[in-house]
């Protein structure tokens, strides 16, 4: 994904809308999620807030989430749940229960009940009940990132010959909704990059490297789900990106390390205009690695290495620290969801969801 192995996942506004088509085409795996408690947890029971590892909103107030529930810190999850939540991530309930060996990372969801579930090396699954049964879905390679934008599923699929690293073949695998075999399958012209799907067809792919192994750190955009790639300007005077988010098409934050000599030196460069010009570079405090951004780009979000959250303002000119942000020194993954133009969630787990509803100051819900 990302350099140095920090990933951004920026999760974008995804409507509410009902479901008129089945899955067809393969046959399902069942993961009956009965009453009975399975590693702890019944369905319909109140699970803490603290247990989530990611969380998607399709709302300000209907969401749902991903729990890993560890009998201790030194062990395996002993079952992971779906879970949802209605009154905006103040508190959540168990929904489903994925299957005993699967190993879920991200959701693409377009109702509390209906959406696709992707693994790092386990493929993707897909429910249309809330997760008390499963389908498996096909994919073209193994899936690295998943995003939903109306009616259009995207699967970022990588194949390395080294588990991750290269050289690897990137796919684009595209979807309607409630589908279990992509409808198009398109390369990538990149190798591990960030993946922002900003409308159903169009979206960015953000660093990696080129497929000859060429310049190390560049920007592509499509509007045909990866038909066709357009290169985009790369505002780093070393070629070096460190971070990236898309908040739409015309707006773009890039994080540079021009001086790739001096470790967590970087400085961030934005464009309103699809990356015709840039303003910057912009000093940005702590790591300066990892951002999120409003689905308008009204705010900006990065760690630094204290796990002190800091909030800036659209061009990243401006940082505050926000107190009520602390996630403990090393924690360094950002999985920031949005919706609307202020309202955000940030899942920690072991410590809980912070939410903020104007963009700048954020409460933890345990």
């Amino acid at each position: 994904m990302l350099i140095i192995s920090l990933a951004v996942i920026v999760a974008l506004v995804v409507a509410v809308s009902s479901i008129s088509r089945k899955p067809v085409g393969l046959a399902i795996d069942h993961a009956t999620a009965s009453t009975k408690k399975i590693g702890g947890y019944s369905v319909g029971a109140p699970i803490p807030g603290t247990t989530l590892s990611y969380l998607q909103m399709l709302s300000a107030t209907i969401g749902v989430g991903i729990s890993p529930v560890y009998p201790d810190l030194q062990s395996e999850p002993s079952r992971r749940y779906l879970v949802r939540t209605i009154d905006g991530g103040r508190s959540w309930r168990v929904a489903g229960v994925f299957p005993k060996d699967f190993y879920p990372r991200a959701t693409a969801f377009k109702t509390p009940e209906a959406g696709y579930v992707m693994s790092l090396s386990q493929g993707s699954l897909f429910t249309t009940n809330g997760g008390k049964t499963w389908s498996r879905v096909t994919t073209s390679k193994d899936p690295l990132s998943i995003s939903i934008r109306g009616n259009v599923v995207w699967i970022d699929a990588n194949s390395c010959q080294t588990a991750m690293n290269g050289p690897c073949s990137m796919h684009l695998d595209t979807y309607q909704f409630g589908r279990l075999a992509p409808t198009s399958i398109s390369s990538i012209p990149s190798n591990q990059p960030h993946m922002s799907q900003v409308g159903p067809t169009s979206g960015y792919v953000i660093g990696g490297s080129g497929q000859t192994g060429g310049t190390y750190g560049k920007i592509f955009v499509t509007q045909n789900s990866g038909k066709s790639w357009r290169s985009v300007p790369n505002p780093c005077e070393k070629g070096s990106i460190l971070g990236g988010s898309a908040p739409s098409l015309t707006e773009l934050f890039i994080y540079c390390q021009n001086a790739p000599d001096k470790y967590g030196s970087a400085f961030l460069y934005s464009s309103f205009n699809a990356g015709k010009s840039w303003s910057g570079p912009f000093s940005t405090p702590g790591l300066g690695l990892i951002s999120g951004a409003s689905s308008n780009g009204t705010f900006l979000w990065q760690l630094d290495r204290d796990g002190i959250l800091w909030v800036g303002d659209a061009g990243g000119h401006v940082w505050e620290p926000d107190p009520n942000v602390a996630t403990g020194e090393g924690h360094v993954d950002l999985a920031i969801t949005t919706y609307g133009t202020s309202s955000a969630w940030y899942p920690v787990l072991g410590v809980g969801v912070y939410r903020t509803l104007n963009g700048r100051w954020w409460r933890l819900f345990k």
